[in-house]
């Protein structure tokens, strides 16, 4: 029980990563005068993966972890942190 608390925890704080990344973009998005289509674009794939991210987390609260749960919450991790530091 206590795997699957840290696999939900993981991808909560790849989330927050992830929502600090969000504003970051939301920055660039703002600071130019006509922000490319890319830019948006950008942003708007935040978003969808936040969403997924959020889904993952409610789908699997609760649950025993296994050994596929881990995996993907070390990666939506992993996407957070790289999200958030570049």
């Amino acid at each position: 029980m206590i795997l699957g608390q840290i696999t939900i925890i993981l991808v909560l704080l790849g989330a927050c990563l992830l929502t600090g990344g969000l504003f970051h973009t939301k920055k660039i998005v703002s600071t130019l005068p006509d922000s490319s289509v890319s830019w948006r674009s950008m942003f708007f794939l935040i978003i969808f993966f936040l969403t997924g991210y959020l889904l993952f987390a409610a789908n699997n609260y609760g649950k025993e972890a296994n050994i596929v749960t881990i995996l993907v919450s070390l990666i939506f991790f992993g996407g957070g942190d790289f999200s958030y530091t570049w």
